[in-house]
């Protein structure tokens, strides 16, 4: 079972019966990690059986389609249902089923022999699309220590010397300055609207000239900041939500 301390680790799984191309792409990976500097748990199993029997904290699967007893489409179909957040990437050279991959909704198809280049697109789109805010802050609830995952963080707002920090319609606060909490945020989905607010893209639904709306929630938006939100949110829109 994964701890605290393995919060912001990417566990990937590589499933494929052949233990060559297991080992290939395995070696990818991790040179790929390595070079991005990226904190990562790479598992291998030759059965999809084996896998299913581990799915519960892997969070990436590069999954073959050929393979004896359960093929890849059947594991997929078994993996949603184990694990949901579970990320899969099909690795094969059997592009003849590419179709049947839209059945276990794959992130990505990868084709054997592995090129290095269309790996690292493929965790790129892992991370663009699955990563972003994931790393968690320990903030406050009547003095006991929460700890939550910075997605799921509406905005925060400067209170008293601390900052309020709004969670799923419950509000937290830490004693921490706005600007020395800024620095711990992700800067792809935060965006500071106003001397005293930050709020996260995830959750903008909407603005004006004047405010940004976070659900029902009303935040000012300060208008030298206003052009530059607008185009920051639309490129944000785009590419990740």
């Amino acid at each position: 079972m994964r701890n605290d301390k393995d919060l912001n680790v990417l566990s990937i799984a590589i499933c494929d019966d052949e233990l060559i191309i297991m080992h290939k792409l395995e070696q990818i990976l991790k040179k790929i990690v390595k070079k991005e500097r990226m904190p990562c748990v790479i598992e291998k199993f030759d059965s999809g059986r084996k896998l299913l029997e581990q799915i519960k904290n892997i969070q990436l699967v590069f999954l073959d389609i050929a393979m004896p007893e359960l093929d890849g489409i059947a594991v997929g179909k078994l993996l949603k249902k184990k694990n949901p957040e579970c990320q899969i990437i099909i690795a094969s050279g059997r592009g003849d089923r590419f179709k049947e991959t839209y059945q276990i909704d794959t992130l990505r198809f990868v084709s054997k022999p592995f090129d290095e280049e269309e790996i690292w697109e493929a965790i790129q789109a892992y991370q663009n699309k699955y990563m972003i805010g994931m790393d968690k802050m320990e903030v406050f609830l009547n003095r006991n220590a929460v700890w939550i995952r910075q997605k799921n963080i509406q905005y925060l707002s400067a209170y008293k010397g601390g900052v309020e920090i709004m969670v799923n319609g419950v509000l937290f606060r830490k004693e921490i300055s706005l600007n020395r909490i800024k620095e711990q945020l992700d800067r792809i989905c935060f965006y500071q609207v106003h001397k005293a607010y930050v709020v996260n893209l995830f959750h903008v639904t909407g603005f004006t000239e004047k405010e940004v709306a976070v659900g029902k929630i009303k935040i000012p938006l300060s208008r030298r900041n206003r052009k530059k939100f607008e185009s920051t949110f639309m490129e944000f829109d785009i590419k990740y939500r």
